[in-house]
C-alpha cells in the first residue's frame, strides 16, 4: 500500500510555510488536494485525511496475520481435497498467487474472513511445508523455476516497452511492484547456493 498526494506541488509550497501541520492539511484540502491510496491495482482517492485513516484502520483489521511469502513451499487442501505441494508466486496482505509443484495449476486466492478463497468460492487450507530448501530428486522445481524466470524476463521486457524512456508519472502501485520484484530477485540471486543431491 502506498500513499500519494494528488497535488504534490501545492503540498510542497505549503511545506515551506511556518504553519502547524494540521493547518497545512486543512489548507491543502481546501485547495482541492486529496490523497491517493494505491493497493495492488485498486486505487482509492480520499478528499480528507481523516477519511483515509478510517479506511486504513478498517483494512488493517482484515489483514492476514500469517501472510504467505513469495517462494514459500506450501501444502494446499481445497474443500477437503489434498492438492499437494505448491509454491507461492506472489503475495500481498489479502491476495496470493500460487503454482503447483508441476507448474500445471495456478490459483489466485483472496484472504477474506480469515480464510483463503478463490473466485469460485472454494475454500483453501494452506500449511507451510518448511522454511528450509530441501532437495528432492524427482521434483520438477528447477524446470518450474526456469519457466517462472523466463516469464519474468518476458514481462519485464514488455513492461519496459510500455513505460518507454520519457519521464512520466507512473502509478504508485506499478512503482511499488517493480521495487518489490527487484528486491525479491536480488535476494534470490545473492542468497542462492547450489544444492548437492
Amino acid at each position: 500500500m502506498k500513499l500519494e498526494l494528488t497535488n504534490p506541488t501545492a503540498w510542497s509550497k505549503l511545506s515551506e510555510k511556518k504553519v502547524p501541520i494540521q493547518d497545512k492539511i486543512k489548507i491543502y484540502e481546501k485547495l482541492g488536494g486529496a490523497y491517493r491510496f494505491a493497493q495492488n491495482e485498486d486505487e482509492q482517492v480520499f478528499n480528507k485525511l481523516t477519511d483515509l485513516l478510517k479506511y486504513a484502520i478498517n483494512e488493517r483489521k482484515g489483514l492476514n496475520e500469517e501472510m504467505l511469502r513469495p517462494g514459500q513451499a506450501i501444502s494446499v487442501v481445497r474443500n477437503g481435497e489434498n492438492l499437494g505441494k505448491f509454491s507461492v508466486r506472489t503475495s500481498t496482505n489479502n491476495e496470493a498467487n500460487i503454482m503447483s509443484q508441476t507448474g500445471m495449476e495456478e490459483i489466485n486466492l483472496k484472504y477474506f474472513n480469515n480464510e483463503y478463497v478463490d473466485i469460485k468460492g472454494n475454500k483453501y487450507e494452506i500449511s507451510p511445508i518448511t522454511t528450509e530448501v530441501i532437495y528432492e530428486g524427482d521434483d520438477h522445481e528447477v524446470s518450474m523455476a526456469m519457466g517462472q524466470l523466463d516469464d519474468i524476463i518476458k514481462n519485464v521486457t514488455e513492461l519496459k516497452g510500455k513505460i518507454g524512456s520519457q519521464e512520466i508519472d507512473l502509478p504508485g502501485w506499478v512503482q511499488d511492484h517493480i521495487s518489490q520484484s527487484q528486491n525479491f530477485i536480488n535476494q534470490a540471486n545473492t542468497g542462492y547456493h547450489e544444492l548437492k543431491p
